[in-house]
C-alpha cells in the first residue's frame, strides 16, 4: 500500500525481475507481506502508461470492485499524483479507465467478466490472484496477446502463498513450464517499511506459526482449523441500505475497527467495515469521525457494542450522544452463535475479508486445534463478533440453533 512505499522510489529487486523477463508470458511475485512486490508492479505499469511514445494499453486486476476501486485504483491516483501528472490524466468514474494521449488502463473487477470480451492489451496485472478460481486466470490467457501488436503481451500476479494446495502456487510457483517464471521476496526486500510495522511483523513468530509462514517468510501456509471455514462469502457491492448495530474493538498500536451489521433474513447477516485505522486518538479523531460520519451510517439511532476492556472510551461515546448496549464479550460461544449464519461481507471491506480468511484457531505443542482463536490480526473479528452476538442475542427468538465446538469442529 501507498503508507509503505515512497512513490518516488521503486524497489529494484520488483523492478529487475519484470525487465529481465519481458519474454516471460506470466510473471508472478509471491512471498511475505509488505514486501513492496504490489506497489512496485503498479509503478511500473503506471511508468509505461504515461510514456507519450509508447502507445499503451493495459489492465489492472481484482476479483471484486470495491476491493479493487480501494486497493490498485486508490494506490494508482496516489502514485500519478505524487508524481505531478494526476492533472493530465482523463479519469472515467463510471467505467474506471484511466487514458493518457493514446495510451489507456482498464481497472476490470473480474467479477464481471463481460467487460473481457475482446481484450488484447499489452499488460495484465491480477493482484492477490488466489481470489480467483483457475478457470477465470486460464481465461485470461486466452484473451490478450492475439493481435501482432500486442504479441509481447505479459500477466503480472501476486499473491501471498497461503496454501501450498492452491492452485496459484501449483501453477505459478511449482510449474516448470518455460514461460512462467516467478520470484520470491519478504518484507526484507522493502527498504521503506518502518522499524514498527517490522518488529510486529517478525513477532508473528511468537504467535502463531502459520501466520509467520506466511506474512513474514512467504513461505507456504495451511488452510486447515480456520474459524469460519465456509459460512461466509464477499458481496460485490459496498452498500448496505440500513445498519441494524455497530461493534467497536478499541485500539492504538492495533487498529480501532468499526463494524455495521444488517440481518438480511433469520440466516444471514450483511457485515461491513466502517473504520479500521491504527495511531488514532479515541477522543479527537476516532469520535470526531464517528460524527461527521452519521449521517451516512446512522451511528446515533442504533445501538453501539463496543469492547469493554476500555470503559473511558465507552463513557466518551455515551457522552457524545451516542447509545451503547451491552456487550457480550464471549470468545468461544460467541463464534459458536455466528457459525449458525451465513455473512455476507461486503466488497470494500478489505481488512475484514482479510482477518475472516486467516482467522484459525490455536494450536498446542502438539499440534491440537485448542478453544481460542489465534490473537493477531483479529481486530475485525472481534468487532464483527461483538454487534451480532451481543445485538441478535438479545431475544431468545434470535438464537441460533445449538452448536458445540470442539476443537474448532463443529458437531450437531
Amino acid at each position: 500500500m501507498a503508507t509503505d512505499t515512497n512513490t518516488h522510489h521503486y524497489i529494484s529487486k520488483h523492478w529487475a525481475f519484470i525487465e529481465n523477463n519481458k519474454n516471460a508470458d506470466v510473471i508472478t511475485h509471491y512471498g511475505g507481506s509488505a514486501s513492496g512486490k504490489t506497489f512496485t508492479t503498479l509503478q511500473y505499469i503506471l511508468y509505461k502508461f504515461i510514456m507519450r511514445d509508447n502507445r499503451f494499453e493495459g489492465v489492472l486486476c481484482r476479483k471484486f470492485r470495491p476491493t479493487l476501486k480501494l486497493t490498485l485504483l486508490k494506490d494508482s491516483i496516489a502514485i500519478l499524483k505524487d508524481w505531478g501528472v494526476w492533472d493530465r490524466i482523463e479519469f472515467n468514474k463510471s467505467e474506471l479507465t484511466f487514458s493518457f494521449f493514446d495510451n489507456k488502463l482498464h481497472f476490470i473487477p473480474l467479477i464481471e467478466p463481460e467487460r473481457l470480451k475482446g481484450i488484447d492489451v499489452d499488460i495484465i496485472f491480477i493482484d492477490e490472484v488466489t481470489e480467483i478460481e483457475e478457470e477465470i486466470f486460464n481465461q485470461l490467457l486466452l484473451r490478450f496477446g492475439r493481435s501482432d501488436a500486442h504479441r509481447h503481451a505479459q500477466m503480472i500476479t501476486a499473491f501471498n502463498p497461503v496454501s501450498a494446495e492452491h492452485w496459484a502456487y501449483r501453477e505459478l510457483v511449482q510449474t516448470k513450464a518455460p514461460e512462467r517464471v516467478s520470484q520470491h521476496s519478504t518484507y526484507k526486500d522493502n527498504p521503506f517499511l518502518s522499524d514498527k510495522f517490522k518488529t510486529r511483523l517478525e513477532s508473528l513468530v511468537n504467535i502463531d506459526e502459520n501466520f509467520y509462514k506466511v506474512y513474514c517468510l512467504g513461505e507456504p501456509g495451511s488452510t486447515t482449523g480456520l474459524v469460519y471455514p465456509s459460512n461466509w462469502e464477499i458481496s460485490n457491492t459496498s452498500t448496505i441500505d440500513e445498519f441494524d448495530a455497530f461493534g467497536i474493538d478499541w485500539g492504538w498500536r492495533h487498529p480501532t475497527v468499526i463494524v455495521g451489521i444488517k440481518l438480511i433474513d433469520d440466516r444471514t447477516i450483511a457485515v461491513k467495515e466502517l473504520f479500521y485505522e491504527s495511531d488514532k486518538l479515541i477522543e479527537s479523531e476516532v469520535i470526531p469521525w464517528m460524527k461527521a460520519n452519521d449521517y451516512r451510517f446512522g451511528f446515533k439511532k442504533h445501538l453501539i457494542y463496543p469492547d469493554t476492556a476500555n470503559p473511558g472510551y465507552n463513557q466518551l461515546l455515551e457522552m457524545a450522544g451516542f447509545r451503547v448496549g451491552k456487550t457480550n464479550k464471549e470468545v468461544l460461544a460467541g463464534i459458536n452463535f455466528i457459525r449458525g449464519y451465513h455473512l455476507r461481507i461486503t466488497g470494500d471491506s478489505v481488512h475484514l475479508i482479510k482477518e475472516i480468511r486467516d482467522y484459525k484457531w490455536q494450536v498446542d505443542r502438539n499440534g491440537k486445534e485448542t478453544e481460542e482463536p489465534v490473537k493477531i490480526f483479529d481486530d475485525g473479528m472481534d468487532a464483527m463478533r461483538y454487534a451480532i452476538v451481543s445485538h441478535l442475542m438479545r431475544s431468545q427468538a434470535s438464537l441460533a440453533k445449538p452448536v458445540c465446538l470442539t476443537g474448532g469442529t463443529l458437531t450437531w
